[in-house]
């Protein structure tokens, strides 16, 4: 990249990540806006057109702040640890609907060069963490979500809010700015209307 772009990149950054922070204002308004993306961001799911920016925003919390590794419920206070490949399948049974191993080995297992056993033991490791719930149908499980990727999100990004933030959450929201800097103007204008209507929502009586 040349010295002039990488200079116009930089401001352009420095631009979007000064607007966001008179956007987002206070903390509760960034907190109704991570639970309007998670709800806008199952609906995109269902229609196959997921928005990688948002998605991958609420999927890098799960993978790097999540602690608890095995759980039988999903409760308030805490979340899964959840590896790429169970990601990849968890989206894969969201957008397919119930569905056995070889079914989701068909659709991902070729393209990521893994065997139908490791997508089983996969399928397997999601049902014990209380992601997915199964049936048994003839001689083998079929599969379907046991929490929409609205619930899910929403309980990563309270838990991060309660275990990171705690009562000063500027560092979380600091962080939040420089990666929804990275977006163009469709993209920031966006979210900008999602955070402007859930403001007047909260705004009425």
């Amino acid at each position: 990249m040349e010295a002039g772009d990488r200079a116009a990149a930089g401001a352009a950054a420095c631009g979007n990540r000064a607007r966001w922070r008179g956007v987002l204002g206070d903390w509760a308004a960034t907190r109704a806006y991570c639970r309007l993306i998670a709800r806008k961001s199952e609906a995109e799911c269902r229609h196959g057109t997921i928005n990688r920016l948002t998605v991958g925003f609420f999927w890098t919390i799960l993978i790097s702040s999540s602690q608890s590794s095995e759980l039988t419920t999903l409760t308030n206070h805490s979340v899964p640890t959840l590896g790429d490949l169970e990601i990849a399948v968890l989206e894969d049974i969201w957008r397919f609907g119930p569905s056995d191993t070889k079914a989701v080995y068909s659709r991902i297992g070729q393209s990521r060069s893994i065997s139908l056993n490791t997508v089983q033991s996969t399928l397997e490791r999601l049902f014990r963490k209380a992601m997915l719930q199964r049936e048994k149908i003839s001689h083998a499980y079929e599969y379907s979500a046991r929490v929409s990727r609205r619930e899910l999100i929403q309980k990563l990004v309270e838990s991060t809010v309660r275990r990171v933030a705690g009562p000063q959450p500027d560092a979380l929201l600091s962080a939040f700015v420089d990666l929804a800097a990275r977006a163009d103007d469709d993209q920031l204008k966006r979210l900008e209307e999602l955070i402007a209507r859930r403001r007047a929502e909260l705004d009425q009586p």
